[in-house]
């Protein structure tokens, strides 16, 4: 499995109940392997099989809980 990491930009954020939801919304999608979101940088760090789930389908889950979601750095081979 090769793997790739985004980093999304998470607008809406207000406390620590936000990052969680995100977190959780992130990691239940299908190829997801790791989300590291914090509150404070209003980001998401996303490691993720590009085989099985698309930068796309990451923004439109965060979407469903009512915030906005950009990605602020290329995906990456790790």
């Amino acid at each position: 499995m090769r793997t790739k990491t985004v980093t999304l930009k998470v607008e809406g954020m207000t406390c620590g109940g936000c990052v969680y939801g995100v977190r959780k919304v992130l990691a239940r999608l299908r190829g997801v392997s790791k989300a590291d979101v914090t509150y404070e940088q209003s980001r998401a760090d996303v490691t993720y099989d590009p085989a099985v789930v698309t930068v796309a389908k990451m923004i439109a889950a965060i979407r469903t809980l009512g915030y906005a979601a950009t990605v602020v750095a290329p995906a990456s081979r790790s």
